[in-house]
């Protein structure tokens, strides 16, 4: 799988994106093959780290830090997000059990709950550099997001 990870880099020329990509899969492969846990952040830092190290004008550059700041969002603002919006879909989540299709609905509304709160964690870390860089403010991505994600 790594493999997989390190041709896609190359073909792509080596872009923040991918390298940063690469480097958590790398982590994540590593951690699987030494049965040790792998934390989202440090293997985040630690791709910030190489690519930095190979290029330390990339910090300065905007899809290095929209790459950075949509992971950052998702690993950080994801959990509350989604447990928010369960909380508030699923208030009586005991009762839906009991009914026809009550999983189902249950299940459902776990899955919307995640597209949503994945796009709303992404968007609040990338919109403020999105307005600095590009001046643009694209409150709609929350909702495209709904529908191309699975699409995607």
């Amino acid at each position: 799988m790594f493999a997989a990870v390190v041709l896609y880099v190359l073909l792509t020329g080596g872009r923040p994106g991918a390298v940063r990509a690469a480097v958590m899969c790398g982590v994540l492969c590593g951690g699987v093959f030494f049965a040790r846990p792998v934390a989202v952040v440090n293997s985040l830092a630690l791709a910030a780290l190489v690519i930095l190290v190979a290029s330390p004008a990339q910090l300065f550059d905007a899809g290095f830090q929209l790459s950075f700041a949509a992971v950052i969002g998702i690993v950080v603002f994801f959990p509350a997000i989604h447990h928010s919006l369960l909380r508030l879909l699923l208030r009586r989540e005991e009762i839906l059990r009991l009914t026809p299709g009550g999983r189902a609905r249950i299940a459902l509304t776990r899955w919307f709950a995640g597209l949503v709160a994945v796009g709303a964690a992404a968007w609040l870390t990338v919109a403020p550099i999105l307005a600095y860089y590009f001046h643009l403010v694209t409150p709609y991505a929350v909702p495209l997001s709904i529908i191309f994600f699975p699409v995607v």
